[in-house]
């Protein structure tokens, strides 16, 4: 292993344990689950009380409560399993 590396170790995100405590899922997040509605729309349902509420983590960027989307994306599930 050279000097420059041992100083610098290069970290394998696909084999890094996840990180403990809350996760936070950014709007690539959500899309990436199938969330696809506009910030409009999301506000609308937040407001609503039928989508778990953004975080403001700056100014400009906001996420949401990842276990919190989970459990919506789990519930539409099973609404959309009893309804059928």
């Amino acid at each position: 292993m050279s000097q420059q590396s041992a100083k610098h170790p290069t970290l394998n995100l696909a084999e890094a344990a996840p990180l403990p405590g809350p996760r936070l899922y950014q709007w690539a997040d959500l899309a990436h689950r199938g969330i696809t509605f506009t910030n409009r729309g999301l506000k609308k349902l937040e407001i609503r009380g039928d989508f778990p509420p953004r975080v403001r983590l700056s100014q400009q960027r906001i996420a949401w409560d990842g276990e919190a989307v989970d459990q919506w994306i789990m519930r539409k599930i099973r609404e959309a399993a009893t309804s059928a």
